[in-house]
C-alpha cells in the first residue's frame, strides 16, 4: 500500500498487495502504512454524529484526517482491490 497527498485529497494505491475484504480492515492497513501517529477508528466513537459503521484514519493529535464521504453507497475496500487504487477525502 502506498499513499499520496494530493490537496484535499489523498489517493492510496494497492502495489501488489493483498486483497482485503472488511471495511475495518482496509483502514487498518492505511493506519498502518501511515505510521504509529495515525489512528484508525469507527467515527462515532470520537463523537462525531455519523452512521455508527463508517470508518476513518486521523493522526492522534486531530489535526488530520482520511475519510471517505461517499460510505453509505460504496465499500471502499471494493475499489481498492477492483481498480487498485482508491481516493479519499483528506480534512485539516
Amino acid at each position: 500500500m502506498r499513499i499520496e497527498f494530493k490537496n484535499s485529497t489523498a489517493v492510496i494505491y494497492r502495489d501488489n498487495g493483498p486483497k482485503i475484504y472488511k471495511e475495518s480492515t482496509f483502514w487498518r492497513h492505511v493506519q498502518r502504512t501511515l505510521g504509529p501517529e495515525w489512528i484508525a477508528k469507527l467515527m462515532w466513537r470520537d463523537n462525531h454524529m455519523v452512521a455508527e459503521y463508517q470508518h476513518y484514519a486521523r493522526r492522534k493529535d486531530g489535526t488530520i484526517m482520511l475519510w471517505q464521504s461517499d460510505f453509505a453507497i460504496r465499500n471502499v475496500y471494493e475499489d481498492y482491490n477492483r481498480e487498485g487504487e482508491v481516493t479519499v477525502l483528506l480534512e485539516k
